[in-house]
């Protein structure tokens, strides 16, 4: 499996970009993204920029060795500047990101 259709990690590692060098909790990363969308600010707004990360097939390991020892490796997501979102004509959404927007969509 390619890390596009399974991102799922415990812990989400980002890397580039204005949030570079940050942690989440994979379930609390789609939430924040998911709120941007809710709140409909666009990618190249500061409050959209969650939604410009795209998961990688790197794994990086937390300063904190036991939250590794814990959680594990965290998937890496990298920055992708908003303007090559705009040309590959839609943001990156995660498999269960696609779940909830064909949820909100057949409604």
């Amino acid at each position: 499996m390619s890390a596009y259709t399974d991102p799922r990690t415990p812990l989400v590692a980002l890397s580039g970009g204005p949030k570079r060098g940050r942690w989440f909790f994979y379930r609390d990363w789609l939430e924040l993204r998911e709120s941007t969308r809710r709140m409909r600010y666009p990618l190249d707004h500061p409050a959209g920029v969650p939604r410009c990360y795209l998961p990688t097939e790197e794994l990086a390991t937390n300063p904190d060795l036991a939250i590794t020892a814990k959680y594990g490796a965290a998937r890496t997501w990298r920055w992708i500047e908003p303007a090559q979102w705009g040309r590959w004509g839609r943001e990156y959404l995660a498999p269960e990101e696609l779940d909830d927007h064909d949820r909100r969509t057949a409604a």
